[in-house]
C-alpha cells in the first residue's frame, strides 16, 4: 500500500491511554511518521512510560501538559471513561486543538457538548501498526474541512483514511474496523477444519499456507482484481474449489446477515438507544468489487 508523502508542518499528537488502540497508533506513528512528536498519558503512568521508552519521538507526560500542548488529543480510552477525561482535559486544551474520538459508542453530539474544541472521530485498525488498513474519519462538531484534512493527511502516512457520513458509520466500521477480526475468525475456523483432517502436515505449516493465501488475496486486490475475479481465476468448473464456494454460498449470506445485525444491536446497547429494525434482503447485484 502506497502512503502519502509531502512537506508537513510540525505536529504534536497526544495519546490519552496506551491500551490496544493507543499502542497501535504509537507504533504506527513511530514507524511511519517519526517526525511527529507524540505525548502520552494515561491512568497508569509507569505503564505509559515503559511503552514510550522505545520510541524516540514519544514521551510520557501528565494529562494537563498533554492537553495544553497537543494539536490532536486522541482519546484511546474505554467509552465509559470518555466523559470524565474530557471534562478534565478540555479546560486546558489550547484553541484550535482537535479532540479525536476512537469509538462509535460515544456520540459526536455528546463529545461536542463536553468539549468546546473541534471534534473528529476516527475508527482505526490494528493493521495500522504495519502500514495497512482503512481508518474511518467523521467530522464532528466545529471541525472544519481544513482540520479534517490535517487529520486525514497524518493517517494517510500509515493507512487508507476514508471520510464517512455518520448515516453509514456502522456499516463503514464493519468493513474497515471489524472486518480484519471477522476475517481472522473465519480463517481460524477454516484452518481448524482442515487441521482436523491433516495426516502429515503440522499446524504451523498449515497456518503458514493459509497466511500466505491471505496475503496473496490482498496483493491481487491491490492490483485491481475484484473478489469475483479471484474466485473465477481459482475455481475450475466442476472442481473442488467450486464445490467449496458452493457450500459457502449455501449458508454464507445468512451468516453474514446475522453478523451485521449483531453489530447494529450491540452498538444500540452501547449508545442506549432503541435497536434498529432489521433491513430485509433486497434483490440486486451484490457489490463485491
Amino acid at each position: 500500500m502506497a502512503h502519502e508523502s509531502s512537506p508537513r508542518a510540525a505536529l504534536t499528537v497526544g495519546l490519552v491511554g496506551l491500551g490496544r488502540i493507543g499502542t497501535v497508533l504509537l507504533t504506527a506513528l513511530g514507524r511511519f511518521a517519526p517526525d511527529v512528536a507524540v505525548l502520552a498519558s494515561g491512568r497508569e503512568p509507569e505503564r505509559v512510560a515503559g511503552a514510550v521508552a522505545d520510541w524516540p519521538m514519544a514521551r510520557a507526560v501528565d494529562p494537563q501538559e498533554l492537553a495544553s500542548t497537543a494539536d490532536l488529543v486522541v482519546l484511546c480510552l474505554p467509552p465509559q471513561a470518555y466523559r470524565a477525561w474530557i471534562e478534565a482535559l478540555a479546560p486546558t486544551m489550547r484553541p484550535g486543538a482537535i479532540l479525536v474520538s476512537v469509538t462509535n459508542a460515544v456520540t459526536l453530539e455528546d463529545l461536542g457538548r463536553w468539549c468546546a474544541n473541534p471534534v473528529i472521530k476516527i475508527i482505526p485498525s490494528p493493521a495500522h501498526a504495519v502500514g495497512r488498513g482503512a481508518c474511518l474519519l467523521t467530522a464532528g462538531p466545529r471541525a472544519t474541512a481544513e482540520q479534517v484534512e490535517r487529520v486525514r493527511a497524518l493517517f494517510a502516512r500509515f493507512c487508507r483514511p476514508v471520510l464517512t457520513d455518520p448515516a453509514d458509520a456502522r456499516i463503514a466500521s464493519n468493513l474497515a474496523g471489524c472486518a480484519p477480526a471477522i476475517l481472522a475468525a473465519f480463517c481460524a475456523s477454516f484452518l481448524d477444519a482442515n487441521a482436523a483432517r491433516a495426516q502429515a502436515l503440522d499446524p504451523e505449516a498449515l497456518r503458514a499456507m493459509l497466511a500466505e493465501s491471505v496475503g496473496a488475496l490482498a496483493a491481487l486486490l491491490d492490483e485491481g482484481a475484484s473478489f469475483e475475479d479471484v474466485m473465477r481465476r481459482t475455481a475450475t468448473p466442476g472442481g473442488t474449489t467450486e464445490a467449496a464456494i458452493d457450500a459457502l454460498a449455501a449458508d454464507g449470506p445468512a451468516l453474514c446477515a446475522r453478523i451485521v445485525e449483531a453489530t447494529f444491536q450491540r452498538e444500540a446497547q452501547l449508545l442506549g438507544i432503541p435497536p434498529p429494525r432489521s433491513s430485509p434482503a433486497t434483490p440486486g447485484t451484490p457489490v463485491r468489487g
